[in-house]
């Protein structure tokens, strides 16, 4: 494996983080139980400091994929939490 595709694995891990960070956190927003809503935050904090801790090592900004967020979002509203 040369370093450009290690650099291409690095990078979609970021931006998978900084994804699921997102996801976390507009679940937690629309969440009623205290208890799960902690725990959502808890969770999208996690993936913000490892989204970070990419970025330091790649010193590149990644962008989310805002499709995924939508649709685990809207499955979310749909179906409720648990399913999504």
């Amino acid at each position: 494996m040369n370093q450009a595709q290690i650099d291409k694995i690095v990078r979609t891990a970021q931006k998978n983080e900084i994804t699921e960070h997102i996801i976390y956190q507009k679940l937690s927003q629309v969440t009623k139980d205290s208890h799960n809503r902690e725990i959502l935050l808890r969770i999208s904090d996690d993936e913000k400091r490892h989204y970070n801790q990419w970025k330091d090592y790649t010193r590149r900004t990644e962008k989310p994929n805002w499709i995924k967020v939508w649709t685990y979002y809207l499955v979310s509203r749909a179906f409720g939490l648990t399913l999504a």
